[in-house]
């Protein structure tokens, strides 16, 4: 019985040495890539060179290639920075850009967009502090969260396809300007901010937007959350007479000495009115839901 087993045993081990690893389970090499199939397609894993401009390929071993894998260009992510590339151009065939692909790039200033990429995910591009400005390809439909987080973007338009942007997707330092395609059904801008289509809902506020004096359309009904949140240029803050509600953290006002609040606001969300001056002073209607929030924060308030 022991032989019997050993014999089995022995069987097996050689027949693992014979066993064939599916292609789409290995990591493949092609010049300075990694890479793995998938079915009838290529995604890119890793790029292991150290050139300053990069052009990835459309098509390895015949098969096209679709998507760039998270942290790629990148693999030391978030402990480590890439240093050497400064610009990157990524081909017609690639659909979908995974999360923190270009994390951390610190040269990189120049990105060409291939025209079918429709998803660029979380923290792509993601401290890439040399990068100022990009052209969004038309193709687009979904921007990740921090996708540009502390990034050197100065200026930014969406295009029409998109249907998906977080709230901290453009959550940089030197941000001055969110422009929206017309077209675009969802989403829509105006004085450099991002609203929704109708303009009932602020969602975001450049942080380095010129204008001193931030006017809200005197269509909004609502700052959504971290929409007017440490704005570093501004002075003053205008919004609309028929505002109704501020979400959590809404609004962040950096030494503003005092803010109007409107009657018709009538719901506070948590921290929704922050200011770092000691001397803040909230002015609104008495009874309103302003004066309760100034009592509650334990902020001046003066009835008007």
């Amino acid at each position: 019985m022991k032989k019997l087993v050993s014999l089995i045993t022995a069987v097996l081990i050689v027949a693992t040495l014979f066993v064939t690893v599916p292609a789409s389970a290995k990591t493949l090499t092609y010049k300075d890539f990694e890479y793995k199939v998938s079915g009838s397609t290529v995604i890119v894993l890793k790029y292991k060179g150290s050139s300053a401009s990069v052009t990835i390929p459309s098509k390895i071993d015949g098969k096209k290639v679709v998507k760039i894998a998270k942290t790629a260009f990148n693999k030391n992510y978030p402990n480590e920075a890439n240093t050497t590339l400064k610009s990157v151009k990524i081909p017609d065939t690639v659909t979908a850009i995974g999360s923190a692909a270009f994390a951390k790039c610190k040269k990189l200033s120049k990105v060409t967009f291939g025209k079918n990429v429709r998803n660029i995910a979380d923290s792509v591009f993601c401290e890439c502090s040399s990068l100022k400005s990009v052209k969004l390809p038309d193709s687009l439909v979904k921007l990740g969260e921090c996708c540009f987080m502390t990034s050197g973007l100065k200026y930014i338009t969406i295009p029409a396809k998109v249907r998906s942007i977080s709230m901290n997707t453009f959550d940089c330092h030197y941000l001055e300007k969110i422009s929206v395609n017309k077209n675009n059904k969802k989403y829509s801008s105006s004085n450099g901010m991002l609203y929704n289509k109708s303009k009932s809902k602020l969602l975001f506020c450049p942080r380095a937007i010129q204008s001193k004096t931030i006017k809200v359309s005197s269509s909004t009904r609502v700052i959504g959350t971290y929409s007017l949140f440490n704005i570093k240029n501004a002075t003053a803050l205008r919004l609309p007479s028929k505002l109704q509600k501020i979400e959590d953290f809404g609004v962040y006002l950096f030494e503003y000495r005092s803010l109007t609040v409107p009657a018709s606001v009538n719901e506070l969300g948590i921290n929704s009115i922050i200011s770092t001056s000691k001397n803040f002073t909230m002015r609104g209607k008495k009874g309103s839901a302003a004066e309760k929030y100034a009592k509650i924060y334990e902020y001046r308030f003066i009835a008007i």
